[in-house]
């Protein structure tokens, strides 16, 4: 049996619009009784809760687990920029340092005890980071570069699961002139080659990008910090277009409930805990 996630990267805090997105994404999963693992980013949660004033959006996450995607994601100095130094230790305690804000953040907004798993931002994969996340009780990597490729299985290192993120369904469920709208025939291939090479599978997705044709922080952080009376928005995906993505989503998620090869658990659900058992310790 394939043990199927569902991981969506919760990160533009630059948009206010791009809120719906997220309600629509948390709310389309509750309604089939799947449990998403959201991996919001400290920025956002602040703003769903301040500046933005979104319960509604709030209260729909609090149904799915929410796992940390860092505190400020694009914002320069990243991750990977500011943990680049020679002293290992220093630059653990600016991670710790950074990252236990964004573990607060999570916990005051979404009144939650534990967060279970961390997405690295981007490419933001530190050597540091696998210590500094271990240190602060996470257990699951996600979107991580040390995984097993061929199988999906989680690799132990550093007291914590990597795991691969496999499919990025924006990047396939909306249509475009060279990419019509997914058949059902084509999903069911896609899942029978999942089901035959597949201990564990992610399918991702940037709820943003649901919205927008390329991401937030490609138009205003790319290299550089865009001043905030500067920021601006993507360019729009055709509504009909969005519709069809939320539309094959729903028909995957079907798909996979009615399928015995499949099971959707995440990353709190005590079946998926015991991918562990099936972990490979890394050399």
């Amino acid at each position: 049996m394939t043990d199927v996630i569902f991981s969506f990267d919760t990160e533009d805090f630059v948009d206010r619009d791009g809120a719906d997105a997220i309600l629509r994404m948390a709310n389309l999963l509750r309604s089939e009784n799947v449990r998403g693992c959201f991996n919001v980013v400290g920025w956002v949660a602040e703003a769903l809760r301040g500046e933005w004033n979104r319960p509604d959006v709030i209260e729909a996450l609090k149904y799915h687990e929410i796992d940390s995607h860092s505190l400020s994601h694009s914002y320069h100095p990243t991750i990977n920029q500011y943990t680049d130094i020679e002293d290992f230790e220093k630059a653990k305690a600016l991670l710790l340092e950074q990252e236990k804000e964004c573990l607060q953040i999570l916990r005051e907004t979404f009144g939650i005890e534990k967060v279970f798993a961390f997405c690295p931002p981007g490419n933001n994969v530190s050597y540091v980071g696998h210590y500094g996340y271990a240190e602060l009780g996470v257990t699951v990597y996600d979107g991580d570069m040390l995984i097993d490729k061929e199988h999906g299985r989680p690799v132990t290192f550093c007291n914590m699961h990597s795991l691969n993120y496999d499919y990025y369904t924006e990047g396939h469920f909306i249509p475009r002139p060279d990419r019509p709208r997914f058949t059902d025939e084509e999903l069911h291939a896609l899942l029978d080659e999942i089901a035959a090479t597949k201990d564990v599978y992610i399918f991702a997705h940037h709820p943003h990008m649901s919205m927008y044709k390329v991401h937030w922080d490609a138009v205003n952080y790319m290299n550089e910090n865009t001043p905030r009376e500067q920021w601006k928005s993507p360019e729009r995906v055709a509504p009909e277009d969005m519709e069809v993505f939320y539309e094959t989503n729903l028909r995957l998620i079907r798909m996979l409930q009615a399928d015995p090869r499949f099971r959707i658990v995440d990353g709190e659900d005590a079946e998926c805990k015991a991918l562990s058992a099936r972990a490979m310790d890394a050399v």
